[in-house]
């Protein structure tokens, strides 16, 4: 079973042409396998994109097997014996300000933090493994106008994610999301390298008029 993303020169031509515009190199799983053929997979940390892949291998099993545990240690979580630091999750002000407007004024959340970003995840109606039927599929690419900035201990750095639901032949159905993270690595005592800041943007390339190219930073703001 594959636990890293390879570079994949045939996404279809909506994806090629998102390449284009975005000047991003996508890398993502080879083989996109159903949920349950996939649950069983390794996760690895070893390293920050290491880390991407196996949360974009826990999106695509949507919580089936050890996806929910997979995604979890993607995450630092301030209660872990030992931890340096906790994660947080920092919006872009403009997905904040819409979500604001839609659900009557009301604030986002003052820290989002370990326990939010799980329920995300996978709780409730609209925790983003339960938002489609379908197949989904997450890709990674570097983000080429933003250098990565790694330690032997930290790291930060700037990848575009694109989410989607895929038909049974594999083939592109609809978004889920679509942005910038700007994420930094802390390098903790077991080794493995867990996010304690994601930071989103908004990709200028996506269709405004599609309401499904949103970033996840909103889709979490839309679990509160």
């Amino acid at each position: 079973m594959k636990t890293h993303l390879s570079t994949s020169f045939a996404l279809g031509s909506l994806l090629l042409a998102l390449v284009a515009q975005g000047g991003c190199d996508y890398f993502r799983p080879a083989d996109p396998e159903p949920p349950s053929a996939g649950a069983t997979f390794l996760p690895d940390y070893s390293d920050p994109d290491s880390t991407l892949a196996t949360i974009a291998r826990a999106i695509a099993v949507k919580g089936v097997g050890i996806g929910a545990s997979a995604y979890a240690g993607a995450f630092a979580e301030s209660v872990t014996a030992g931890s340096i630091a906790g994660y947080h999750q920092l919006f872009w002000p403009l997905d904040v300000s819409a979500w604001s407007t839609a659900v009557g004024d009301r604030p986002p959340p003052g820290d989002w933090g370990f326990t939010l970003e799980q329920n995300f995840y996978a709780n409730g109606a609209t925790a983003l493994i339960r938002l489609r039927p379908d197949a989904y599929q997450m890709e990674w690419a570097p983000d080429p106008l933003n250098p990565d900035d790694s330690g032997a201990e930290t790291a930060t750095i700037h990848r575009h994610y694109l989410v989607t639901t895929r038909t049974d032949d594999g083939a592109l159905n609809t978004y889920l999301a679509i942005g910038y993270a700007d994420l930094k690595f802390i390098r903790f005592s077991d080794a493995n390298w867990r996010i304690v800041r994601w930071e989103d943007r908004r990709d200028p390339n996506a269709d405004p008029g599609d309401q499904e190219q949103v970033t996840l930073g909103r889709r979490r703001l839309n679990t509160q």
